[in-house]
Order: structure tokens, then C-alpha cells, then sequence
């Protein structure tokens, strides 16, 4: 019987160490971004501010968007659907997820000035340890260079003006 039930035990141990993590992935953060997208397209500043981390200064935050909007002359048309660049940091602990960070990009952001811009996301969705980072801590403008694989940063959104 003693057997048995530390069959059983050992058993369920295994199991709880095999089941999938959190439903967090690149599906879910592309996702997230897509929604930030609509945001900046629709103009809903206040509620782009909200997305950042805590973080993130809301002192400069604001007139950093406002800046945004004034590069873009007004606002922003289309935009190709957002793809991970190449940065994710993710941890777990016994299957949970206790860190995942990504740095999707945003290709071919067409602008109301005619323009067409990259913008990179750095997107935090969770931080067990630092709960206060998750969020936006920061988004990088870029205006395309056929010539280069990335643009210039013209733009950083991250509440620090300078």
C-alpha cells in the first residue's frame, strides 16, 4: 500500500513539473502591441500613457506623446503586424512564469505626413520580482532607411525627456 500511494505521489510530482507554463507568448505580446497600435492610431493618448510600466516617469510622459504626434503629422495610417525582433527574456519557476520580455517591432508605419517609420516596443508582461516594470518602458521611433536594416532612433518614448 505505502508503495503504491508513493507511486502515486511521485506520479502527480512529475505531472505538476510537466504542465505548461502560463499562457503567456509571442501570440499574447504581438497581440498586446497590435492593441498599443490602435491606440497611437486612434489618438487616445491618455490611454497610451496607461500602458506604460509604472517605471516610466508620467512627469514627461505626455508631452513625449505629443511629440510623437507631431512627428508623425497628426497620426498614423497602416502598419505591418508586429513581429519579435530577436530579444525575449523569459523565466519560470516550476512552470510559472515569473518574467517575460520582448522587444516586438512594428514594420512599415505609415504616418499622416507621408512618412514610413519602425517603431520597437520594449514590452514588459510579467515581472514577478519588479511588478512595477510590467508594462511599456519604452518605444523607439525609427524612420526607414532603405539602406539599413534599422533607421535612425528619431523619437524615445520612456518619460525621460532630455
Amino acid at each position: 500500500m505505502k508503495r503504491a500511494i508513493a507511486a502515486v505521489l511521485s506520479f502527480l510530482l512529475l505531472q505538476a513539473c510537466t504542465f505548461p507554463p502560463e499562457s503567456i507568448s509571442t501570440g499574447d505580446t504581438e497581440e498586446k502591441i497590435s492593441s498599443v497600435m490602435e491606440l497611437i492610431k486612434d489618438g487616445e493618448k491618455e490611454k497610451l500613457a496607461d500602458e506604460f510600466s509604472d517605471n516610466v516617469s508620467r512627469k514627461d510622459l505626455l508631452e513625449e506623446i505629443d511629440e510623437m504626434y507631431g512627428l508623425f503629422g497628426g497620426g498614423i495610417i497602416s502598419w505591418d503586424e508586429p513581429t519579435h525582433c530577436g530579444y525575449t527574456q523569459k523565466a519560470s519557476d516550476h512552470g510559472d512564469i515569473t518574467l517575460y520580455t520582448a522587444d516586438p517591432r512594428v514594420k512599415n508605419v505609415k504616418a499622416g505626413n507621408k512618412e514610413t517609420y519602425d517603431i520597437d516596443i520594449d514590452y514588459t508582461a510579467v515581472n514577478d520580482k519588479e511588478p512595477e516594470a510590467v508594462g511599456i518602458n519604452c518605444i523607439m521611433i525609427r524612420k526607414q532607411d532603405p539602406d539599413k536594416t534599422y533607421g535612425e532612433v528619431i523619437l524615445k518614448i520612456d518619460g525621460q525627456t532630455e
